[in-house]
């Protein structure tokens, strides 16, 4: 189960693992906030989010990671390259805007896989930074990148008035 630069073809099969984070986010944000998350998983949903990261994926800054096994794509990291907007000398930055591992590949490494084969394109593109967002209640999100030596340095808050 290697890692490898994904194409638009892979995109559409990329859905499933989708469908599955929207499952779980759904679960983990619930009440007040559920408004704030993308939780579809019908057909428009699908065409929407398909045609969102083709966007996303012809921009140069954009780019798709994934984990296959049997030909099948099992996990995926969509990042970005761009400069830190929040600092004086905007140093160059990597972001990862999603990641995510099928339920049944999970804990076995692949997460850590993407992360690392993601630091490796960065570094090479001499980025010293690496950033993300997550849910506050996604706590296996939050101890892969803790795993993975990411550190809090910034909190986002919300309130629904």
């Amino acid at each position: 189960m290697g890692i490898k630069r994904g194409k638009i073809k892979d995109i559409e099969s990329i859905w499933e693992l989708e469908k599955e984070s929207r499952i779980y986010h759904k679960k983990i944000i619930s009440g007040k906030y559920h408004e704030l998350n993308k939780t579809g998983i019908n057909n428009k949903s699908k065409k929407e989010w398909i045609n969102e990261l083709k966007k996303d994926l012809k921009k140069k800054k954009y780019f798709l990671l994934i984990s296959e096994d049997n030909n099948k794509v099992i996990g995926y990291l969509l990042g970005q390259f761009s400069k830190w907007e929040w600092s004086d000398n905007h140093p160059k930055n990597g972001k990862i805007e999603d990641i995510a591992v099928l339920k049944k590949y999970r804990r076995k490494g692949i997460g850590d896989k993407l992360i690392k084969k993601f630091e490796g394109m960065a570094k090479k593109r001499g980025i010293k930074y690496l950033n993300l967002g997550l849910w506050i209640k996604n706590k296996p999100a939050y101890n892969l990148y803790k795993k993975n030596k990411f550190d809090e340095i910034y909190i986002s808050m919300a309130k629904k008035i």
